[in-house]
């Protein structure tokens, strides 16, 4: 995941407060260089960690699209429209690295591959963790496509 990817989410969150966008564009920067960040705020931590930078480093270095274009093999993009950690931007931009992938829209489904359509504060809480909606059957459908 590259920096610009997590940059997006916080950005476009409306429930982050300015000061905090910046403190988070600070500590993204320093991931982004490998240092680790010790003073994060509060409200940051669960992001943030200590024991999650390490993580986020490692996971910096790669672009996902870079990545889905050096597939030699089948491959399905499955976007869902109503999620908001993964826009559908992000996901043609893997279909433009990959064109030959099998590319799957699914309207209403949420990132976690699920019937979620309404994006407010509280239905994305209840859509994450709730466990009993199943998994969209066409994302499903989508896996054993190219897998055949």
């Amino acid at each position: 995941m590259p920096p610009f990817v997590l940059r997006e989410q916080i950005d476009k969150s409306a429930q982050t407060p300015a000061d905090l966008r910046a403190s988070a564009a600070h500590i993204i920067d320093e991931l982004a260089a490998g240092r680790t960040v010790a003073d994060v705020p509060a409200p940051l931590a669960p992001l943030f960690h200590a024991s999650v930078q390490p993580y986020l480093i490692s996971w910096f270095k790669y672009d996902p699209a870079h990545e889905i274009a050096a597939v030699r093999g089948r491959a399905a993009i499955v976007q869902g429209t109503a999620d908001v950690q993964v826009t559908m931007a992000d996901a043609e931009r893997l279909h433009t690295a990959l064109p030959a992938a099998s590319y799957v829209v699914v309207q209403g489904m949420n990132h976690v591959l699920k019937y979620a359509p309404d994006t407010s504060d509280a239905a994305l809480v209840a859509g994450y963790t709730n466990p009993a909606p199943p998994v969209e059957p066409q994302v499903i459908d989508a896996i054993f496509a190219v897998a055949r």
